[in-house]
């Protein structure tokens, strides 16, 4: 097999052919051959059959002698397919086809490349010669892989056939089915959002507040202007639920196995771990040697971002399903778990511990953690700041450290960072939400000396990463930012508390971190799992709820004697579809609505208090937030569509073309000007996310819920049943005035009536002979 390793001659062939295609004069012959070579590639790289291919472009002459079945959706069954066409000059690795029976899929294919392969060659332009050396090779040196995609749906480079979830989906480390639980709430069926969300997320408020939303980054909305507002929903769709029904839906469980499994640390990843341990039937406890479960959720991220009721409310929701939490409890080792008759550990305490950072001073008593001060904050102990602070970080910990220095008194708060504002991690947002409160941001410095005299000096940073993207700041020592500070607060990088771990432990620690098998979660002691920070590092909350869940999954399997297989990747996130009806929306409101905006409360008054800075989206915005989502787990962007409607010469179809090898639906309007409803899109999508829909003789092509056009249809000149749509009908007419090929007034007629003028006609001219 000619085939490289990460490369598909078959799916590049169709990125090339669909790079032309878009390059094409729109109209012209060579754009319709093209969308037909895309479409029939698309297939092959998708897995698709070729019994419902539509027209031949090039072959409309022979298309217009069989006119579909009148008074029935236009069918495409009618029009010749590749079995009407006669094959010449097949490649000679084609013969081997002949005679098989297993094999007529792979060679209905062939005949079709080679058909566009031959007129390709024929018509000799510029671009007809560019696309030959794209299919010509296919037909040549690769008809084993083209065999190989077809007959057995196999992709050695496994770029073909992947599964094609939402990208926010994928995106999301929760696996949550974003589309799914996006439209319930845009239904106002609450309870089942929440219920959706639930099935991999424990946390749906919680990450309705705080989320960084990596799944909106990539959200296909993107294309034509901006992301769905996907965090909040969740928000929205919790609140609601435990308004209208004072609590979640309750999780289905299985029968109870007896086994108990001890969880050190009730952070996101504990917690998580607990919870669906519990759903397989297990006993978690959770051990925190906090007063207050939460971890860094409750400790280490202010009020102002995550009200603690909200927290509580989550969590109250875990204990209810089975998971008991034991607060105020240090652990002693993890042996004296298994002595209490525990049968599995997880440890999950999480990185609670600032990192020390090198420069001169940094031992002084005004330098101080930046996550102890939260912590203190959180624990309502109110620490004095005074009035002039610095905060050394760049990262969302310290932005939340920056504004709670602010709440506690500080008249001037600077943040000093290594990296320059493009590569700060902090995300974009809460930056500004930081600065607007006033906050200073002084960027590309490094610390290099505190005083007693409450003095700070920073160095400028020339570069943080190396060429190959490794951490290696460098510094000019020449240039050199003085600024006064009651207080130092050192938020960038925390690392773990392993004390409790025995001297003889066998678990294994790197870098201040346990190191577990990346799949199974296992330690090298047996029995011992862990995940979380305190495996991976900092990181967001739903990374580690995504962590926990994993390992409950690990811990289920090694509980029952089903130890996880090493090519297992539990890394990946459950991929749940739930396909709920798609809402309702009109085409203008679903192209034209813009993005919720999330109100938040003034500066000049949040900035002294712990109030919540955003305020909660209200449900009526909520609903259009949701009709703004284009159901990508509906259409899975394979393009067919597009391509079928370029290929019949309307061109009423336009999709953008995605970074992931995906195309998105982003003009919800100019079908309503061009498209004949000649039905041809919705016979080819293979999901069934562009439907048909008749009603008398009105005749409507819907996208997801969206009615993008309606004709009329107009009926039979005999019985006046409906026939086709007025629209497809003057498509069909022009081409045949054109060509001359039968009686335009015989299209006017339904089947039956046809069949009667036949049979007339064939009577008629029997009885002259």
């Amino acid at each position: 097999m000619e085939q490289e390793t990460k490369e598909c001659a078959v799916h590049n062939a169709r990125e090339q052919i669909i790079d032309l295609w878009y390059r094409a004069e729109s109209g012209g012959v060579d754009k319709n051959i093209l969308a037909r070579c895309a479409g029939i590639l698309t297939r092959i790289c998708y897995g698709f059959d070729m019994h419902n291919a539509a027209p031949c472009a090039f072959n409309q002459t022979l298309s217009l002698n069989r006119i579909p079945a009148l008074g029935q959706t236009p069918a495409l069954h009618d029009i010749p397919g590749p079995e009407d066409i006669p094959v010449n000059n097949l490649p000679e690795k084609t013969e081997n086809f002949s005679g098989k029976a297993e094999n007529n899929a792979a060679e209905t294919f062939v005949r079709e490349l080679t058909l566009i392969a031959d007129i390709f060659e024929k018509k000799g332009s510029d671009l007809s010669r560019t696309a030959l050396s794209f299919i010509q090779p296919l037909l040549s040196d690769h008809i084993e892989l083209v065999k190989l995609h077809v007959t057995d749906k196999q992709c050695p480079a496994g770029t073909c056939f992947r599964k094609s979830s939402p990208p926010c989906q994928k995106a999301c480390p929760a696996g949550i089915d974003i589309p799914g639980f996006m439209a319930e709430t845009g239904k106002k069926n609450y309870g089942k959002a929440v219920e959706i969300i639930t099935e991999t997320n424990p946390f749906p408020y919680v990450c309705g507040m705080i989320c960084p939303a990596p799944c909106e980054n990539v959200c296909l909305r993107q294309y034509f202007d901006e992301p769905v507002f996907i965090r909040t929903m969740k928000a929205v769709a919790a609140k609601q639920t435990l308004k209208n029904q004072g609590g979640y839906p309750k999780p289905v469980k299985k029968k109870s196995t007896g086994k108990r499994v001890a969880i050190a640390g009730s952070g996101p990843a504990g917690l998580s771990a607990a919870f669906f341990l519990a759903k397989a039937g297990h006993f978690p406890v959770v051990f925190e040697q906090e007063e207050n479960p939460g971890g860094m959720l409750r400790y280490g991220i202010p009020d102002f971002r995550l009200p603690v009721d909200i927290l509580d409310k989550d969590i109250s929701w875990i204990k209810s399903n089975g998971v008991e939490i034991k607060t105020g409890y240090k652990t002693k080792g993890i042996s004296d778990f298994f002595k209490k008759g525990f049968h599995a550990v997880f440890i999950s305490t999480g990185i609670s511990v600032s990192r020390k950072i090198p420069f001169k001073g940094n031992d002084l008593p005004h330098v101080i953690s930046g996550v102890d001060f939260l912590k203190r904050v959180n624990k309502h102990e109110n620490p004095s700041i005074g009035s002039e602070v610095v905060v050394i970080g760049g990262g969302n910990v310290a932005v939340d450290v920056a504004m709670a220095a602010l709440r506690q008194g500080a008249g001037k708060v600077h943040m000093v960072c290594l990296e320059n504002a493009d590569e700060m991690p902090a995300s974009r947002h809460e930056l500004k939400t930081a600065t607007d409160e006033g906050i200073i941001v002084h960027n590309s410095w490094g610390p290099f000396k505190a005083t007693a005299d409450k003095t700070f000096e920073a160095v400028f940073c020339k570069r943080v990463f190396d060429e190959t993207g490794r951490f290696s700041p460098e510094f000019d020592n020449e240039k050199k930012l003085n600024l006064q500070s009651d207080n130092i607060l050192i938020a960038a990088g925390q690392t773990s508390d392993l004390s409790f771990l025995e001297e003889n432990s066998k678990v294994k620690t790197k870098r201040g971190l346990i190191s577990v098998n990346k799949n199974s979660y296992e330690t090298a002691m047996e029995g011992v799992f862990a995940g979380g920070d305190v495996v991976s590092g900092p990181g967001i909350a739903v990374e580690a709820i995504k962590s926990g869940k994993q390992a409950a999954k690990a811990i289920d399997a090694w509980l029952i004697g089903k130890k996880s297989k090493e090519t297992d990747n539990n890394n990946d996130p459950d991929i749940f579809s739930h396909m709920p009806p798609p809402l309702k929306v009109n085409a203008l409101d679903r192209q034209g609505m813009k993005r919720a905006i999330l109100e938040e409360e003034r500066p000049e008054k949040r900035k002294n208090s712990y109030i919540p800075i955003e305020f909660e989206l209200d449900p009526e915005t909520a609903v259009m937030e949701a009709g703004r989502c284009l159901r990508c787990d509906i259409c899975i962007g394979c393009g067919l569509c597009q391509f079928i409607c370029s290929e019949m010469g309307v061109d009423a179809i336009r999709l953008a073309k995605t970074d992931d090898h995906r195309f998105a639906y982003v003009d919800f309007t100019t079908m309503a000007d061009k498209c004949i409803s000649c039905g041809a899109c919705g016979e080819v999508c293979p999901t069934g996310a562009i439907e048909i829909v008749q009603h008398d003789l009105q005749r409507n092509t819907e996208f997801t819920g969206t009615g993008m056009c309606e004709h009329r249809v107009i009926q039979c000149a005999e019985c006046k049943k409906p026939v086709m749509p007025e629209r497809y009908y003057g498509f069909l007419e022009k081409r045949i005035l054109k060509h001359q090929i039968r009686d335009k007034d015989s299209l006017r007629l339904c089947q039956a009536c046809t069949m009667s003028a036949m049979a007339a006609k064939a009577i008629k001219f029997s009885s002259k002979n």
